[in-house]
């Protein structure tokens, strides 16, 4: 009965609240949710096992479509069973929260560190992730970045010297072979482990601690020659090419990244998703505690007002502004046919000012070198995510949920901004309350999108 009160005392504390509300919003979500009919789990998942068995289906999965081995095995099985899935993406949830938190570590104020985390995860819009039905998009976006943020958080251990129990070690193996099976996130974890390994080995010079990362880079370039070297991804691409995107051939690599970052910033400053406004809010309230001159204000203002502009008065904007919104709206790529047209360089110019903006504020904000290459490089990882779509035929009929890893590692930083510069909060009160204020509100509007589009068939 002790040890009862004394769990329930540790379970009810300050810090812990927020996953305690995290986990009702969740709970209420999942228990809303539908798979209609036309979804790819319900029309085409669920039933490959009356026709195949698990190990013939991959095989012709890695050879006709996919190198997702790992994660459609668990996608058939759990397209099955609704509520088992529900029960385990709520748990995918659950563990990315705590799994952020506990990449964190120890705080200042932990609980104020875990209601910035919660709170940006809820403002993340749930309808982004509904696209092709909430299994088969949960299984091959939610749960590789659940997982590899958790194997993540032994990384985040090593680094700050901590001892990691072996056991976990053993945890930690598993879940980066299914997080890893996801492109994106293959990648994503490869550059983070690939980058901690560096600083560990010739920054922090302790070679025997590196070694510990070790298999987690092995695995994750097993992975990564695996998706290279799968016909099933050619054969998936040229059927695609066919399908969604007959040009893509005449594209050479410039084009690619080009359409990619392109397509990117256009997503980030004008579809409506409030976390990335969010970040350039606290990054420029940050620039005004900081810095006093007018050039640096001005500089951290210009995200946020083209943000909020196209985020919040698109449609004004579109009617008393038509043909710069024509423009924006069409977003072409420079390429053979209108690089003669001056117009045609406007959203490449307009986004890459947006980019400069904020890294050259981060360059201000910073108190060290060592805070902005963590976010420099973390953002830097996130973007290119999502900028390597512009290497796939797929990047238009993917839709929104190719952001899902951006968009992560843009409320990282935003939450660490806000960790790191405690001093600056405390000695403006009114500021910090004006970003609580805001992030309160987008997340009002946020969960009320969430309960929407969890609802909806």
């Amino acid at each position: 009965m002790e040890r009862l009160k004394t769990l329930f005392k540790k379970l009810t504390k300050k810090e812990y609240l927020p996953f305690w509300f995290f986990a009702g919003v969740q709970l209420i979500y999942h228990w809303m949710m539908r798979e209609g009919p036309g979804t790819d789990a319900m029309w085409f998942f669920r039933n490959q096992l009356d026709a195949y068995s698990l190990k013939d289906y991959l095989t012709i999965r890695y050879h006709g479509w996919s190198s997702r081995l790992v994660i459609e095995a668990a996608l058939v099985y759990v397209s099955r069973h609704m509520r088992l899935y529900k029960l385990l993406d709520w748990g995918m949830w659950m563990l990315l929260a705590c799994s952020l938190s506990a990449v964190f570590g120890k705080t200042k104020d932990k609980a104020r560190t875990n209601w910035v985390l919660v709170g940006l995860l809820l403002i993340y819009p749930l309808a982004e992730l509904g696209g092709a039905g909430w299994i088969a998009t949960t299984t091959n976006y939610i749960w590789p970045l659940a997982l590899g943020v958790f194997v993540l958080t032994g990384t985040a251990r090593v680094l700050r010297g901590e001892r990691v129990a072996w056991w976990m070690h053993i945890l930690y193996l598993p879940a980066m072979i299914y997080a890893a099976n996801a492109e994106q996130m293959c990648a994503v974890l490869l550059g983070i482990e690939g980058l901690c390994f560096l600083w560990i080995l010739f920054v922090k010079k302790q070679g025997k601690q590196v070694l510990v990362l070790v298999p987690y880079l092995l695995i994750g370039l097993a992975e990564f020659l695996f998706i290279m070297k799968c016909p099933g991804n050619a054969a998936r691409k040229n059927e695609e090419i066919a399908n969604y995107l007959q040009n893509y051939e005449m594209y050479n690599l410039v084009d690619k990244a080009d359409l990619g970052f392109v397509d990117t910033m256009k997503h980030l400053i004008s579809s409506g998703n409030l976390l990335f406004f969010a970040f350039t809010l606290v990054l420029a309230v940050l620039v005004f505690l900081r810095m006093k001159g007018f050039m640096e204000r001005f500089v951290s203002l210009i995200p946020v007002c083209i943000t909020a502009v196209l985020t919040f008065f698109g449609d004004s904007f579109s009617e008393h502004y038509a043909k710069l919104a024509s423009v924006l709206e069409k977003n072409e790529i420079i390429n053979g046919y209108n690089y003669v047209w001056g117009y045609s360089y406007l959203p490449f110019v307009l986004y890459l000012l947006v980019l400069l903006c904020i890294l050259v504020s981060l360059a201000w904000v910073a108190g060290s070198w060592e805070e902005f290459l963590f976010c420099f490089f973390l953002l830097a990882i996130g973007l290119a995510s999502r900028v390597v779509m512009g290497f796939s035929p797929t990047i238009f009929v993917s839709e929104s949920r190719t952001f899902l890893y951006l968009y992560m590692t843009i409320a990282v930083t935003a939450a660490a901004l806000i960790e790191w510069h405690d001093t600056e909060w405390k000695e403006h009160p009114k500021a910090a309350q004006a970003i609580g204020l805001a992030g309160a509100c987008m997340l009002v509007i946020s969960l009320f999108g969430g309960f929407m589009a969890a609802s909806a068939i």
